[in-house]
């Protein structure tokens, strides 16, 4: 995409609702387990980027949790947020494995959303 206006333009012209994680204490995008699934891979990793190797306590955050196998290809949160499917990474690092992940799916936007209209 050419700019985040352009990507999120995209998102609402093909899917229900917006692809990015709603926070603030409306409905969690990434489904009712994700808070308990994603502190449970932070805690697994120890706290750690799995890419650089970086600690929260270093980072001064916490780690984001990324998704091995993109969310959008399952059928449901339970099933994209199995532990084996996620992955604790400092924000760099997770910003390098969704371009990698763009690269080798560049149709990725054409897969079936769980918001998209059948």
């Amino acid at each position: 995409f050419c700019s985040a206006t352009c990507r999120s333009n995209w998102d609402l012209e093909t899917f229900d609702e917006p692809f990015h994680l709603v926070l603030d204490g409306r409905p969690e995008y990434r489904g009712g387990n994700w808070k308990s699934q994603s502190q449970g891979a932070r805690k697994r990793d120890d706290y750690t980027c799995q890419g650089c190797g970086v600690t929260e306590e270093e980072l001064g955050r916490q780690l984001d949790v990324h998704h091995k196998v993109p969310f959008r290809l399952f059928e449901s949160p339970v099933e994209a947020n199995q532990l084996e499917n996620l992955t604790s990474v400092c924000p760099s690092c997770h910003k390098s494995l969704e371009i990698e992940t763009q690269k080798k799916m560049p149709l990725f936007g054409a897969v079936k959303h769980l918001g998209q209209r059948s």
